[in-house]
């Protein structure tokens, strides 16, 4: 959830307004619990995934460790097309690298656990990252982006970390999101 018209210096938790929305449905494998022992430590990156997916909406503990990794794919391009210098040279620092998003996300699994859906809440990011998210907004269209989701490892038998899912979007058309609910203007 991203707000479109932001002011990076008022906008925060308490503020709302007209935000992008850019859901994320992680279809989930029929028979992913089978094996998963919730009293024993992961012991490899598979069955880390498999704690996060069925305890991360319900333990805090175990939802501290979502990861996203974003990365601008084109950004020769974007800086050609006259996105400002500040949030180029932010993208430039940070592109590609993961980043744990604690406070800002809510798990909701489908209680079929047929699919797992995850809210990042743009509106409770810091001040930084609010920043560059205001200035991005402006040249999301030209923007080709890669975007996944990593649950971090800690032990050295969950290691190395996995991608747990990830998708590519190519020039993001403000004027083509859809109202929601369906027919909300």
């Amino acid at each position: 959830m991203l707000p479109m018209q932001m002011g990076p210096m008022t906008t925060n938790e308490q503020t709302d307004g007209e935000t992008l929305n850019l859901l994320t449905y992680v279809r989930l494998r029929p028979g992913l619990a089978r094996g998963y022992d919730p009293a024993k430590d992961p012991q490899n990156a598979e069955e880390l995934l498999k704690r996060f997916i069925l305890r991360a909406a319900s333990n805090p503990k175990v939802a501290v460790c979502f990861k996203e990794i974003g990365i601008i794919l084109n950004l020769d391009e974007v800086e050609r097309n006259g996105a400002n210098k500040m949030l180029v040279g932010l993208i430039r620092k940070y592109n590609g690298k993961p980043v744990l998003t604690r406070p800002e996300h809510y798990f909701h699994i489908d209680p079929q656990r047929r699919y797992m859906a995850v809210d990042l809440d743009g509106h409770r990011y810091k001040y930084l990252t609010r920043t560059a998210v205001d200035m991005g907004i402006g040249v999301v269209e030209d923007m080709d982006l890669g975007y996944g989701y990593v649950i971090e490892g800690k032990q050295t038998a969950e290691l190395p970390e996995v991608m747990a899912c990830c998708c590519r979007i190519i020039k993001l058309q403000k004027a083509r999101a859809k109202s929601f609910p369906p027919g909300a203007n």
